[in-house]
């Protein structure tokens, strides 16, 4: 398995390059502002971009996909369903709010769960995670015990709900019902913020056991 973090942008948010080893072709999940190493690091391995995929649409973790877009003209944009319209709208995606208002480039695909993302023999299963923003979706690779969840589940913490549209207690639910119902021992790579575990999570998190 190839896995390549990369902490980008002003909110340090991270990108994902995943793909399996020797065989060429990757995906990268969300892609933040000033994505240099980014792009260097698929150039200097050689990887064929296939997919971006995002796990949902606020500016923090679009701000650099047209730069990457432009120099893999081949790769395929995939997100939610219901994300769409906010990656599209500079004043759903938060943009705006900052002088700098973006708009993703329109989906070549748009998923909901139980659907699943293959890129050659590498397969993610979408999970929707709805609460942080409309259409927020997470990556989960089975036979790595990874979910890719955006900015769902943090360690040690959750996803802001004080933005317009955004539910914690629909939040609260996709982390319990979804997140929670995988195996301890699966990796969280979260939107931001250091991997951690589900089963750290489930006992330490204090969201999740009443201390907040």
């Amino acid at each position: 398995m190839l896995l390549k973090k990369f902490t980008l942008g002003q909110m340090e948010t991270n990108s994902y390059v995943l793909g399996l080893a020797g065989q060429g072709s990757c995906l990268v999940i969300d892609v933040p502002a000033k994505p240099a190493a980014l792009l260097d690091f698929l150039s200097s391995e050689n990887l064929r971009l296939e997919a971006v995929v995002l796990t949902h649409g606020h500016y923090d973790h679009i701000a650099g996909l047209k730069e990457l877009l432009k120099a893999h003209r081949q790769a395929k944009l995939i997100i939610g369903r219901d994300a769409q319209k906010v990656a599209r709208n500079p004043l759903r995606n938060y943009s705006a709010l900052f002088a700098l208002p973006m708009s993703a480039p329109k989906a070549d695909r748009l998923v909901v769960e139980p659907e699943r993302i293959e890129i050659d023999s590498l397969s993610l299963q979408v999970m929707d995670l709805p609460g942080h923003s409309a259409g927020s979706i997470g990556l989960y690779h089975a036979e790595e015990r990874s979910v890719y969840c955006g900015d769902t589940l943090f360690a040690g913490g959750i996803g802001r709900t004080d933005f317009p549209g955004a539910s914690h207690e629909l939040l609260l639910e996709s982390i319990r019902k979804k997140l929670m119902a995988l195996p301890d021992d699966t990796k969280v790579w979260p939107g931001h913020g250091e991997q951690t575990t589900i089963g750290l999570e489930r006992r330490t998190n204090p969201f999740l056991n009443g201390e907040c």
